[in-house]
């Protein structure tokens, strides 16, 4: 078996993105490329084998779950004391039920999701308390699995993956997966864009609520005014209420320079938009220059979106493009990172961008999972700069932008401002998974700890200066799904928290933004503007102006 060179830090998460389709191949497509089938799921689950262990147990009602949600099925086995959080049963399979989640349609958005969070909590312990005292008959549940979703999936291979992955998140860790291989390659190609064609939204659904959690920066969404929290309630003239999430995708995609007329409830409000359906452009590195109007701090602006290779020479080049004098531009004299929403990346590119910042050194530090091994992780960069920096975070910058941030930090190069990062402070290896063509399995092998020694995992970065969406944040804009929200069974965290060190200067500049700052004026002067300003951007240029 042949061993990538990579130590991947990314965050892979399924989220519904709505977009249209372009050139690149489909999800279905890149499954359906390789050799990996049903049968290769259903070889894991059988009388025998889901009970080998309370993982496995786990793991199989897991992946039979997944299997039904890829076809649009909410229905979820549980055992018969869950059934008071539940509604119809549907079939009864002895010590497991499959049965219809309750609508939950009287709750607000982050009530809902935290009421999601409980229930699966809650029968996540039942199952396993169930494993020691049931006997269930696995192999007739993943025969009627296969004629419910059969008939209403693209591909088996694609909803069979999703569900062997399932499997491997409850038996192995929550990160170990597997995934076409091209697929992959597409993802982290070193040209990649992210271009999409659509309204530039995620939507998750819970219970039968289709809950808007992100816009994407300047997209079509965006600019119409949607907002997290937000709860779609109809496409068009048709109510969303009875769709499944594919279908409500389905509704939202279109050709290009379309419209789409979507109703949302915002608080008590009933609100229409009109959203123009676009081709959205993300380069993974962009850069500008800020002009503060009060202080006339000039400000290079620098976001990554994604560790993928040669991003670290690309933030260098913005750098460089900075300090070069122009007639009509000046020279930064200080400097924004954002990794807002940066889901992680290559580990090697995380240690070269950190040194951009702050030379050679320790970076970071691996320990291996198999063996009491740390390696240390040592940037051979030189200082490319010695601007003032504030680095951006929230609770979707995970991994490899959780370790730059961190090491900034720890180097004390950089101040923080946004919110609790993602909290994942695990490495995996990347191989061709011996069983499949066109397959790679990722397995975590490591932990990370940042140059101080602490991780970050579970706990994530903490900011200097806490800031989220807005002055006054309500619940939804400080709600954000994190390692422990996620995954039932991450990694425990090690070691001592985190504790700051330069209090003092902190302090000063909290003071100094306090008194002088102009992000949460600006902020509420203009937020029922076309476009909302960015509250957690004008915070981190007022700490600027404020360091001394």
């Amino acid at each position: 078996m042949k061993k990538l060179k990579w130590i991947v830090l990314a965050l892979m998460i399924t989220q519904s993105v709505l977009r249209a389709a372009t050139a690149t191949p489909t999800p279905e497509e890149y499954w359906d490329q390789t050799s990996f089938k049903f049968a290769d799921l259903k070889a894991k689950i059988s009388s025998t084998a889901c009970y080998k262990s309370q993982a496995t147990f786990i793991g199989c009602v897991a992946a039979i779950d997944t299997l039904f949600a890829m076809a649009g099925i909410s229905n979820v086995l549980i055992s018969e004391d869950r059934m008071k959080d539940y509604g119809e049963l549907k079939k009864d399979f002895g010590d497991l039920k499959w049965v219809t989640p309750i609508e939950r349609e009287d709750l607000p958005p982050v009530e809902l999701v935290q009421a999601y969070r409980k229930m699966k909590r809650d029968d996540y312990q039942s199952l396993n308390s169930l494993y020691k005292n049931s006997k269930v008959n696995f192999d007739e549940i993943i025969k009627f699995a296969e004629d419910e979703v059969s008939p209403r999936v693209k591909s088996m291979a694609m909803a069979s993956g999703y569900a062997f992955n399932a499997y491997l998140n409850a038996t192995k860790d929550p990160h170990t997966r597997i995934m076409p291989s091209r697929q992959w390659n597409d993802l982290f190609n070193e040209n990649s864009n992210g271009d999409l064609i659509g309204v530039g939204a995620v939507i998750r659904k819970i219970n039968k609520q289709f809950i808007i959690f992100t816009t994407l920066e300047n997209g079509p969404a965006f600019r119409a005014g949607l907002k997290s929290g937000d709860i779609i309630l109809q496409v068009g003239n048709e109510d969303v209420n009875k769709l499944e999430i594919n279908e409500l995708i389905k509704k939202l995609r279109g050709p290009e320079g379309s419209e789409v007329k979507i109703l949302i409830l915002r608080g008590n409000s009933v609100l229409e938009r009109t959203i123009l359906r676009e081709k959205i452009v993300q380069p993974n590195v962009e850069s500008k220059i800020i002009q503060r109007a009060i202080g006339e701090k000039t400000i290079g602006y620098i976001k990554v979106r994604d560790f993928i290779p040669k991003v670290c020479d690309k933030v260098k080049e913005k750098i460089d493009q900075f300090m070069e004098a122009k007639s009509d531009q000046k020279i930064p004299e200080a400097l924004i990172l954002d990794l807002r929403g940066n889901l992680g990346g290559l580990l090697n590119e995380a240690v070269c961008m950190t040194g951009i910042f702050v030379g050679e050194g320790v970076i970071a530090k691996t320990r291996s999972l198999q063996a009491d091994i740390q390696t240390a992780k040592i940037s051979q960069e030189k200082q490319k700069t010695l601007l003032p920096v504030v680095t951006l975070i929230n609770g979707r910058s995970a991994s490899a932008s959780e370790i730059v941030a961190g090491a900034l930090q720890d180097w004390q190069r950089s101040y923080l401002v946004g919110d609790r990062s993602y909290g994942k402070g695990t490495g995996q290896g990347i191989s061709g998974d011996p069983n499949f063509s066109g397959i790679y399995r990722f397995e975590t092998i490591q932990r990370f700890y940042l140059p101080s020694g602490r991780t970050n995992q579970i706990v994530g970065i903490l900011p200097d200066f806490q800031a989220y969406s807005a002055p006054q944040a309500t619940e939804m804009d400080k709600l954000a799904s994190r390692e422990e929200d996620e995954y039932l069974n991450p990694l425990p965290f090690e070691g001592a928290p985190y504790v700051s060190l330069r209090p003092e200067a902190i302090r000063n500049i909290k003071d100094c933004v306090d008194q002088t700052g102009t992000a949460a004026k600006t902020f509420n002067e203009n937020q029922n503007a076309s476009l909302a300003p960015d509250y957690q951007l004008l915070y981190a240029e007022d700490v600027l102006a404020c360091i001394p």
